[in-house]
């Protein structure tokens, strides 16, 4: 077998565990959204069908999020809104809610809030 048929071989399958390990295993912005969701306090106060354990009664209920998320502040974007209020929790207060809010501002930064964000986009 030539050096380069050789090679090939070899360099195939370390390049699929490379990718798999990094997270480039065909895994979405979502996706990696929804497992932060599940994996960090987020559930302790939030409801949101399809994440185990998210049965929280303290903050909003994130089912169709979204949808409103749209709705709250006029001229402003569902995902700029969802962005505000994980950042900067008490921009807005949602309705039925009272000031100041018990979450802690930036529970999500960087890549994880963008994950984040991707994943309560699909909540329609």
């Amino acid at each position: 077998m030539p050096m380069h048929r050789f090679a090939a071989l070899l360099v195939a399958p370390l390049a699929l565990v490379v990718a798999a390990c990094s997270g480039g295993g065909g895994g979405s912005p979502a996706d990696a959204g929804k497992a932060f969701f599940a994996s960090s306090a987020c559930p302790a106060c939030h409801t949101l069908t399809g994440v185990p354990n998210a049965v929280g009664p303290l903050g909003p209920n994130l089912d169709g999020i979204a949808t409103t998320a749209g709705t709250r502040k006029p001229g402003m974007s569902a995902e700029a809104y969802i962005r505000e209020s994980i950042q900067n929790p008490e921009a807005f207060i949602s309705p039925g809610f009272t000031a100041p809010s018990s979450m802690p501002a930036g529970q999500a930064t960087g890549k994880d809030l963008d994950n984040l964000v991707a994943y309560l986009l699909t909540q329609k």
